[in-house]
């Protein structure tokens, strides 16, 4: 019996071990993400008023969605760190690869769950797909 035990209480101190692991790796990503969506959020071609007005150019508007968190890149970022804090941070990279190449023109539609009174649907939200491309270059 003394063995078993020596052996669950090894395999005990490799999970917690391995968790924190993950949660120091899901850290360091998470600040690699959290400065590479900063970096581009500075390089927008937007002007802003104030933090919920910005004005667009007409001829960004032609062909794109009309939706403000395609042109608003501080509102995708925050979309997209929801989207990604449900994924394993090693798989952040891969997951941003895969959004970008399923993308349609110049957006790439996020997909996220709602839920409300029992009802659960998908909804999809229009980011700029040069957004995205920039933060898989700065992973």
């Amino acid at each position: 019996m003394g063995k078993i035990s020596e052996l669950e209480q090894r395999i005990e101190q490799l999970n917690n071990e391995k968790e924190r692991l993950e949660e120091t790796l899901k850290q360091v990503i998470g600040v690699s993400m959290k400065e590479a969506i900063e970096e581009s959020v500075k390089e927008q071609r937007i002007n802003r008023i104030s933090k919920h007005i910005f004005t667009v150019k007409f001829s960004q508007l032609i062909g794109n969605p009309w939706s403000p968190s395609f042109y608003d890149w501080e509102a995708s970022a925050n979309i997209l760190f929801d989207y990604l804090i449900k994924i394993q941070p090693r798989k952040w990279r891969n997951e941003l690869q895969s959004l970008y190449d399923k993308r349609s023109g110049n957006r790439v539609d996020l997909p996220f769950k709602r839920q409300f009174s029992g009802s659960k649907w998908t909804e999809k939200t229009p980011i700029s797909a040069e957004f995205i491309k920039k933060i898989i270059e700065k992973l």
